[in-house]
């Protein structure tokens, strides 16, 4: 069923309750109405203002709580006044017990409906009838889940719990979708860090060279271990350039160890060696006293 709510700020209550107690609601026959929490059927109108006076008056307050159960026009030959009064009753029940409330069933259009007029405060207090959404969500689940199990033949106006159904399938399908995605994002990912981490040729040869670098005591004693390691060294002008390496080409120069910087290098070693040497000796920790 659709479960609609309207708040009212007026304090029109005469409009409203003229409104759902239309001519033929004490015709036992053809329509009824449920008085919840009020004592004379007759004085409605006087009870709803009575019980306003214990409303905390704010601004933009509400005064009444106008709200329609609506049935499908398909299940209007299954439904009869006692299913309608049974189930109207169930609604106060769960939507608000103990405040005043009007409601009677509808005819005048192909949808079957039922109005309810609820006060905007508990009967004798200033407690209100505030509902936020997802409280209202509940109401709405509550009501419709007691019309599926008491009156299963009403399947046409079961619209909250469809509709959430699909809903739910929708979302499950966004989630199934999106697990996927990732999935694949995942799996490409893996692939380009596997790429990623692969080292290239020219870090290999690097890793290589600086091995044999350490031990090498000049360019040429260089030259003879990378050809011992198994690497194969080109020319350029009769003057050894770079490696061979997989079919491709490196200079020395790339990589730091050309002639020139090789000398200095070697050149900075012996250094370093020499005064590694000398604190050995403890040669530098001498001092003079005047």
């Amino acid at each position: 069923m659709i479960v609609k709510t309207i708040r009212w700020k007026s304090r029109n209550f005469k409009k409203i309750l003229s409104y759902i107690l239309d001519k033929n609601w004490n015709e036992k026959t053809s329509s009824f109405a449920i008085f919840n929490n009020i004592k004379n059927s007759s004085n409605v109108l006087k009870e709803f203002k009575e019980n306003d006076k214990y409303r905390k008056r704010r601004k933009n307050g509400v005064v009444l709580y106008h709200e329609v159960l609506s049935f499908h026009k398909e299940d209007s030959h299954n439904l009869t006044l006692l299913k309608l009064n049974e189930i109207a009753s169930k609604y106060i029940s769960i939507r608000s017990p103990n405040a005043l409330c009007v409601a009677s069933p509808h005819f005048d259009t192909e949808n079957i409906h039922i109005h309810f007029c609820f006060s905007g405060t508990e009967y004798k207090s200033s407690k209100t009838l505030r509902m936020n959404n997802f409280n209202f969500k509940k109401v709405r689940r509550e009501i419709e889940n007691f019309q599926k199990e008491k009156f299963p033949e009403l399947q046409n106006s079961v619209v909250f719990s469809r509709n959430q159904e699909i809903l739910n399938s929708r979302n499950q399908e966004i989630k199934n979708s999106r697990i996927l995605e990732r999935s694949e994002k995942g799996f490409q990912m893996k692939k380009r860090l596997e790429k990623t981490n692969k080292k290239s040729d020219k870090e290999i040869l690097k890793i290589n060279l600086n091995s044999i670098f350490i031990k090498s005591d000049n360019f040429i004693d260089f030259q003879q271990k990378i050809v011992t390691k198994g690497f194969q060294i080109y020319s350029y002008r009769n003057k050894p350039s770079g490696i061979l390496f997989n079919g491709r080409k490196y200079r020395f120069k790339s990589f730091g160890f050309d002639k020139l910087n090789f000398e200095k290098i070697t050149k900075r070693k012996q250094q370093l060696k020499k005064i590694t040497f000398e604190r050995k000796k403890g040669v530098g920790f001498k001092r003079e006293f005047f």
